[in-house]
């Protein structure tokens, strides 16, 4: 079965004057049709590093530098 959503190595970084913040560092998962998908985790863990850069929606400081994810559409 082909995943609804398929998710390779993100890693988006937060670039600041001391270097950069390995905000999401090589995070992968498959979301398949009919499956429930949530993010948990403790408050500055990346939960919304994450959806933002699936969304294309991260702003500066932040930079997507690498991963690569793709959808297959919804039905």
């Amino acid at each position: 079965m082909t995943p609804l959503l398929q998710v390779r190595d993100l890693r988006t970084y937060y670039h600041t004057p001391r270097g950069p913040v390995k905000a999401v560092d090589g995070v992968s998962f498959d979301l398949q049709a009919g499956q429930r998908f949530g993010l948990i985790g403790e408050s500055g863990c990346g939960k919304s590093t994450i959806a933002l850069s699936l969304l294309r929606l991260i702003r500066p400081p932040g930079y997507i530098e690498g991963g690569r994810w793709c959808s297959t559409g919804l039905t």
